[in-house]
């Protein structure tokens, strides 16, 4: 099994457990990546320990090798333990680790 995690604004929480995740371009695709053009994507860490500044919710996402495979993930080179996918990734392969609350954690 391989596990990856997601941060996300709990505003999207419902659309998320709904729907899963959908590749787009973000705001915070546009904060770090204002000069690429990667497209809609869904970014990924290895680890749970991206700090967006803000309490966010932190999702849990499991892949067997196989199904990891047909993601088609590619390595963020901007950023420490970070992948990306232009594939969606469906709600059934997601867990809800941390419920936030949107605040800013400074």
């Amino acid at each position: 099994m391989i596990v990856l995690y997601h941060v996300s604004n709990p505003a999207f929480r419902k659309s998320i457990l709904e729907n899963g995740l959908i590749p787009k371009t973000g705001p915070s695709y546009k904060a770090h990546y204002e000069e690429k053009t990667m497209g809609d994507v869904i970014f990924v860490s290895t680890k749970n320990d991206y700090d967006s500044t803000y309490d966010d919710d932190r999702y849990e996402i499991s892949f067997t090798e196989k199904e990891f495979s047909l993601m088609n993930f590619k390595e963020d080179k901007e950023a420490k333990n970070a992948l990306y996918t232009k594939k969606p990734i469906p709600a059934e392969k997601l867990k809800l680790l941390y419920r936030g609350s949107g605040e800013s954690t400074f």
